[in-house]
C-alpha cells in the first residue's frame, strides 16, 4: 500500500514539475546539436521531464530521476535499474544534459566495460543504445560554461583516439580555468603518445605546480628520456 502511495505521489510531482517549466527551472524542447563521428546528425528521445541544469537543479527534481535511473548499482555496473545501462545513462542526461557523473558512465561504458565483457554475460545490459559524442555535444551546447563537461568531451576524446580534437578541448578547459590541474596532466598524456615530448614537458610541470598528485605523466617522460626537474618530481610524488 505504501508503495502504491509513494509510487503516486512521484507520478504526481512528476507530472507537475514537466508542465510547470518556469516554475522547475527546464528549458523545454532542449534537443540534439551536431553530428555523430559518421557524420550522422544526432538524434535522440526527447522526454517532458527537463532539461535541467544538474548544478543548479533542486535535490528533489535529482532525486526523482536519479533514484530511479542513476542507482549506484547501475552508474558502477553492477546491475542496471532498466535492464539496460546505456538506457538509465540515456534517461539520466535526457533530464540533466550536464549531469558529469551520467557522462563519465557512458564514456565509460563505451571505452572500458563493453569492450571487456563476456558478450554472452547478459548481453541485453551491455548493448550500447547512446552515441556518447551525441550526448557530449549536446552537454557542452545546453552548459557551454560547465567547464567539467568540457574535460569530459576532451577525456572521451583522447580515449577513443582523435587525439587532435581532444587538444583543442584541453586547451579551452585551461583558458577557460588556468588552475585546471588534471585538464594539464591528460594533455600532458596526450602529448606523450602524439611524440610531442618538449610540449609535454612544459605541460608537466605545470600540471604538478599545480599540485596534481599522479605520477605517471612523470614516468612516461622519463621512460621516454625526458626526465623533469628534481623540485618538480617532488610535487608529483
Amino acid at each position: 500500500m505504501m508503495q502504491k502511495m509513494r509510487k503516486a505521489a512521484v507520478i504526481k510531482l512528476i507530472l507537475i514539475l514537466a508542465l510547470s517549466p518556469s516554475i522547475a527551472g527546464a528549458s523545454k524542447g532542449f534537443g540534439f546539436v551536431g553530428k555523430d563521428f559518421d557524420g550522422v546528425p544526432c538524434r535522440g528521445k526527447r522526454f517532458n521531464f527537463g532539461p535541467f541544469d544538474y548544478r543548479t537543479a533542486s535535490s528533489e527534481t535529482k532525486s526523482l530521476v536519479e533514484s530511479y535511473h542513476f542507482t549506484p548499482e547501475s552508474e558502477n555496473f553492477i546491475m542496471p535499474d532498466h535492464g539496460n545501462f546505456s538506457g538509465d545513462f540515456m534517461y539520466t542526461l535526457n533530464a540533466f544534459p550536464n549531469h558529469q557523473r551520467a557522462l563519465l558512465a557512458l564514456i565509460r561504458l563505451e571505452t572500458e566495460i563493453i569492450p571487456n565483457v563476456d558478450p554472452g554475460y547478459f548481453p541485453g545490459r551491455y548493448v550500447m543504445k547512446a552515441k556518447t559524442i551525441c550526448y557530449l555535444k549536446r552537454a557542452n551546447a545546453f552548459a557551454p560554461d560547465d567547464v567539467k563537461v568540457q574535460m569530459l568531451m576532451a577525456y572521451y576524446l583522447q580515449k577513443v583516439g582523435r587525439l587532435d580534437e581532444a587538444e583543442k578541448w584541453y586547451r579551452r578547459v585551461i583558458e577557460a580555468d588556468p588552475k585546471a590541474s588534471e585538464a594539464y596532466y591528460n594533455l600532458g598524456l596526450l602529448l606523450v603518445d602524439s611524440g610531442r615530448l618538449d610540449d609535454a614537458v612544459t605541460v608537466a610541470k605545470k600540471a604538478y605546480s599545480l599540485g596534481y598528485p599522479l605520477p605517471g605523466l612523470k614516468n612516461k617522460l622519463e621512460a621516454a628520456g625526458y626526465p623533469l626537474p628534481e623540485t618538480t618530481k617532488a610535487a608529483a610524488k
